[in-house]
C-alpha cells in the first residue's frame, strides 16, 4: 500500500472514521513505516493540543442568541415602499416623464421629417 493511502487511513483514524477492520492493518503499517509513524505522531499531538484548548460553549450565550432570534422581526419585502412612499412616487413619476418625453421627441422628429418631405415635393 502506498504512502498516500496510509495517510488517508491515519486521517480517518484520527477523525474516528476508520472502520475497525482496517485498524489492525494501519497499526501494522505504522510499525514498519517510519515516515507514516512520524506523520501519525504529529497529527495526534495536534489533535491533542486542539482538544485540550477548546472551551465549552457558554449556555448563557446560546440563550441570548435564541432570545435575540425570537425577537427579531422578519422584514416584509414591501417595507421600502411603505417607508419611502414619497421617494418611490418621485422615482416613478420621473421614469414616467422620461418615457413620455422620449415618445414625444420621437413623434416631433417624425413630424419634422414628414413636413420636410412634403415641402420638398
Amino acid at each position: 500500500m502506498n504512502d498516500e493511502k496510509l495517510e488517508v487511513m491515519i486521517n480517518e483514524f484520527l477523525d474516528g472514521e476508520l472502520p475497525k477492520e482496517k485498524e489492525n492493518y494501519l497499526f501494522t503499517a505504522l510499525g514498519s513505516n517510519e515516515e507514516a509513524r512520524e506523520y501519525f505522531k504529529k497529527l495526534n499531538s495536534i489533535k491533542m493540543v486542539v482538544s485540550d484548548s477548546t472551551e465549552d460553549f457558554p449556555s448563557s450565550l446560546e440563550e441570548s442568541i435564541f432570545t435575540e432570534l425570537k425577537t427579531t422581526h422578519k422584514k416584509s419585502p414591501y417595507t421600502f415602499f411603505a417607508k419611502n412612499r414619497v421617494s418611490f412616487l418621485t422615482y416613478a413619476l420621473t421614469v414616467l416623464i422620461l418615457i413620455m418625453s422620449y415618445f414625444f421627441t420621437i413623434n416631433i422628429i417624425t413630424k419634422k421629417i414628414d413636413w420636410r418631405l412634403h415641402k420638398n415635393k
